[in-house]
């Protein structure tokens, strides 16, 4: 049963994937594989990444998910990428500078911060943090979404509201 979930989160978050258009690449397996660099491709050419209003602005010109809807503004934080895992959702830990955690479930930015597992087991699903950006510093931006109609199924229900990564600069 534990397999089956996992499996099932993981063909969620790809269906996810799917999503909106070039700029969505959800936090999936299939677009977090290793060797690929840190990249703002998500962000519009025309902003200014000095400019955190510009910026924000540019951001907020990037659509959710096919049945998703944004909630709140875009936020901004200094954070240190901590770890990534499965459990009923994808889980992206981030701290902040209080060592207070904030868990992601989506990253739709170029930069893979999960690899697919040489030691699969249920409890990760079959992929691990990306050792290349544990430890590292990143100005995240992200901002939380919501599932515009009733959820159609068990894992529609785990992701009927979550933070998602929409921007990620890595600092050190």
């Amino acid at each position: 049963m534990k397999q089956y979930f996992l499996y099932s989160a993981l063909f969620f978050l790809t269906a996810c994937s799917s999503g909106t258009g070039e700029n969505n690449s959800s936090a999936t397996a299939d677009n977090n594989q290793a060797g690929i660099e840190q990249s703002d491709s998500n962000i519009p050419t025309s902003a200014d990444p000095n400019s955190t209003a510009e910026l924000k602005k540019e951001l907020s010109k990037i659509q959710p998910q096919k049945d998703y809807k944004v909630i709140g503004d875009i936020r901004f934080e200094t954070l240190t990428f901590s770890s990534f895992g499965m459990g009923d959702m994808a889980h992206i830990i981030f701290t902040n500078s209080k060592n207070e955690e904030l868990d992601f479930a989506g990253n739709i930015t170029d930069t893979q911060l999960f690899l697919e597992s040489e030691e699969a087991s249920e409890e990760n699903g079959g992929y691990e943090s990306n050792p290349k950006y544990v430890g590292k510093k990143f100005t995240v931006g992200w901002r939380r979404v919501q599932l515009t109609r009733e959820p159609t199924d068990y894992m529609e229900e785990f992701y009927r509201e979550f933070d998602e990564i929409i921007y990620l600069k890595q600092l050190n």
